[in-house]
């Protein structure tokens, strides 16, 4: 008990089944202060490295009686491609997770379940291919599940890179 399993911003992308016990997640609130989330037997983390490849966003503690299945990330990319089921629980909890890490401290885990529940779509991009243009109309909140972009602004008629 009380053993870090991985921590905050660790390049770590294994995926972690709950056999047994529980673990505690180390989360900051919408008011910004550190809260700890329970996942119990028959719960899963670390979809979040798995999927994107980014660095952990949670510190995870061994709770009681903590028993772990670490699976590789390459061998949970295999199970997803060939399993709908799989693909599709750790795609919501990812999206769920996803939401809370960057809006859900703001709104709170009702309102993320209901955005979880509101019909989002899964879009994949080419290289080079525009998400919208500045002067659009909004459609959306857009989140990364994985890789990367550019967004830039016309400046005196040139494209500048903003981030």
């Amino acid at each position: 008990k009380g053993e870090t399993i991985f921590r905050k911003l660790a390049y770590t992308s294994t995926f972690f089944s709950i056999v047994e016990g529980d673990v505690d997640a180390e989360i900051e609130d919408k008011e910004g202060k550190k809260k700890l989330v329970r996942l119990v037997k028959g719960s899963f983390f670390g979809e979040m490295g798995l999927i994107s490849g980014r660095r952990r966003t949670a510190t995870v503690y061994a709770g009681e009686h903590c028993v772990l299945l670490e699976t590789p990330r390459n061998t949970m990319l295999r199970l997803q491609a060939a399993v709908d089921d799989v693909r599709h629980q750790i795609d919501e909890s990812f999206l769920r997770n996803a939401i809370y890490n960057y809006i859900g401290p703001m709104l709170g885990s009702e309102a993320v379940d209901v955005l979880v529940r509101s019909g989002v779509e899964k879009r994949k991009y080419q290289a080079n291919q525009a998400l919208f243009n500045e002067g659009d109309e909004a459609d959306g909140l857009y989140l990364i599940r994985n890789g990367s972009l550019t967004v830039s602004k016309l400046i005196d008629g040139h494209e500048q890179i903003l981030s």
